[in-house]
C-alpha cells in the first residue's frame, strides 16, 4: 500500500467522520454560549419582553414628554433596527468561534426564509411593552395601541412559525437521510 493511497484514505476517513458528525465541533466560550443561547428559548423571550419593557422609558428619555403620544411608533421601528444592526457590528467586530458563526449563518438564512421566524419575536416585545404600561401606571392609548399591534402581529408570526417548525425540522431530516442513503 503506498503513501499516497493511506493518505487518500486517511483524508476520506476524516470528511466521512465530520459530515455524520462523530467529530467533535469546535467548543464555544462561555460568553459565546450566552450570547447564542439570547436568541432562543424562553431566555429569548425573556430578552425581548425585557427589550419591549424598556422601549416606551427609553423613547420618552430620547424624545422628551412633549414629543407627542404616538413618537413611540418611530422609538419602536428604531429599536427593531437596531436589534438587527448591533449584532451585524458586533460579529464584525469581535472574532467568535466557527461554531458561534455557524449557528447564526444558519439562523440568518432561516429568517431570510421564513418571515414567521422573525415576526414572533415582536410578539414578546409587545407583551413586555404591554407589561410596562400595567406595571408603570401608563395607560396611553398610543402605547396600548402600539403594543396590541406588536402582540397581534407577533401573535400571527408565533402561530405560523409553530406550524412551519415541525415540517421544516422533518423536512431537513427527511433530506439528510435521502443524502446519507445516496452516499
Amino acid at each position: 500500500m503506498s503513501c499516497r493511497r493511506l493518505w487518500r484514505d486517511w483524508y476520506l476517513f476524516r470528511a466521512w467522520t465530520r459530515d455524520r458528525g462523530f467529530v467533535e465541533k469546535p467548543k464555544m466560550r462561555f460568553a459565546e454560549t450566552l450570547l447564542v443561547g439570547l436568541d432562543e428559548g424562553a431566555v429569548g423571550a425573556l430578552f425581548r419582553a425585557a427589550i419591549g419593557f424598556a422601549i416606551s422609558p427609553a423613547v420618552a428619555a430620547v424624545m422628551g414628554r412633549a414629543a407627542g403620544d404616538w413618537a413611540l411608533v418611530p422609538g419602536v421601528a428604531v429599536i427593531v433596527i437596531l436589534l438587527r444592526l448591533v449584532p451585524l457590528v458586533i460579529r464584525r467586530l469581535v472574532p467568535f468561534s466557527s461554531r458561534a458563526q455557524e449557528i447564526w449563518r444558519n439562523r440568518r438564512q432561516m429568517a431570510k426564509r421564513y418571515d414567521s421566524y422573525q415576526w414572533q419575536k415582536l410578539f414578546w416585545i409587545g407583551a413586555g411593552m404591554a407589561l410596562y404600561s400595567a406595571v408603570g401606571d401608563v395607560l396611553r392609548v398610543p402605547d396600548m395601541a402600539v403594543s396590541a399591534i406588536c402582540i397581534v402581529a407577533g401573535g400571527v408570526g408565533l402561530a405560523r412559525w409553530r406550524a412551519v417548525a415541525p415540517r421544516r425540522r422533518s423536512g431537513a431530516a427527511l433530506s439528510e437521510e435521502a443524502t446519507r442513503s445516496a452516499a
